[in-house]
């Protein structure tokens, strides 16, 4: 029986991609790497091995059992891990398609944050290069679908507090939202293949900034969207910021608000049939789910 290592289970990701894993035929061992217990929503299976990880060590038990590596945390984990794994033959990575986009941030912070993601992109794609290892590196558009995101969540949470979601102006910047279902889907459709490459991953929607703030509120059915000039947000923000609140958004970020994001998803749709669902967001997205998900909820509202 083949053994597969995991790297961030408890993401949204995770959240559907371990039901289709435990699903899957041939039957798999799956090894979960986590800092934290396993959570309700992830299912409780005799064939998930959950182990935590403590001060930046793993010991993995039997590592020349894995034959598969699925990293969705952090590529720093999945670099440590894989020269204990001498019998692996297939790594996939999901990464970000901010690779493409933050290079050249106004925020310091994020550019480093991004220098230091390519970095670790590429050590992985080389390590496997030498080893003859299969290497596939994900890079999604925004990701959204089981109320575990830091953005459209973040959203979502505005309106709930506040009734109202301000944004720069009109922002007019174009997004195509990815539902984490969908790649959980496309992760199990490229274990199946003999093929190296990184892919850009986008939804099936198309929209601004500002429509999906409006599609966050009518999901909610609660609050609305405020457009602001973007240099009193941007005043408004650095006040909070004094104030030792909303730390973890920056200028930058409302400065996107302005900017197409939109990435090339074709290679994907011609080498593994990429083809992601329209955005149609529900209350249920919203919020962090409380049980794992259902085989039918993660093929559901497919095109």
């Amino acid at each position: 029986m083949s053994h597969c290592l995991l790297t961030g289970g408890s993401s949204q990701i995770g959240h559907f991609l371990l039901p289709l894993l435990l699903a899957g035929e041939p039957a798999q061992q799956i090894v979960a790497l986590a800092r934290r217990p396993r959570p309700p929503h992830l299912p409780d299976d005799p064939r998930l091995h959950w182990r935590l990880t403590s001060g930046g060590t793993v010991d993995l038990p039997q590592p020349q059992q894995i034959t598969q590596i699925i990293s969705l945390g952090p590529l720093s984990l999945t670099l440590a891990v894989l020269p204990q794994c001498s019998e692996v033959r297939h790594v996939l990575a999901v990464t970000s398609s901010s690779i493409l986009s933050k290079q050249s941030s106004a925020d310091g912070a994020e550019r480093e944050q991004i220098r230091a993601l390519a970095q670790a992109e590429q050590a992985l794609i080389e390590q496997c290069r030498q080893r003859g290892i299969i290497c596939q590196v994900l890079r999604p558009t925004l990701i959204y679908g089981a109320g575990l995101d830091a953005n459209v969540c973040a959203l979502a949470n505005l309106a709930r507090r506040f009734g109202v979601i301000p944004v720069a102006g009109r922002a007019p910047g174009l997004r195509r939202p990815v539902h984490a279902a969908d790649l959980a889907t496309a992760i199990v459709q490229l274990q199946a293949l003999n093929l190296s490459g990184v892919w850009t991953l986008a939804g099936g929607s198309t929209l601004s900034y500002r429509q999906l703030a409006e599609a966050v509120c009518q999901a909610l059915q609660r609050g609305r969207v405020l457009g602001v000039p973007q240099a009193l947000l941007t005043t408004m923000l650095w006040l909070a910021h004094k104030a030792g609140r909303m730390r973890d958004v920056n200028a930058a970020m409302i400065q996107r608000q302005q900017q197409d994001l939109l990435f090339d998803d074709h290679p994907a749709r011609s080498d593994f049939g990429w083809s992601p669902r329209p955005l149609q967001l529900t209350a249920a997205m919203l919020q962090a789910p409380q049980q794992p998900a259902r085989l039918a909820d993660i093929t559901a509202c497919r095109r």
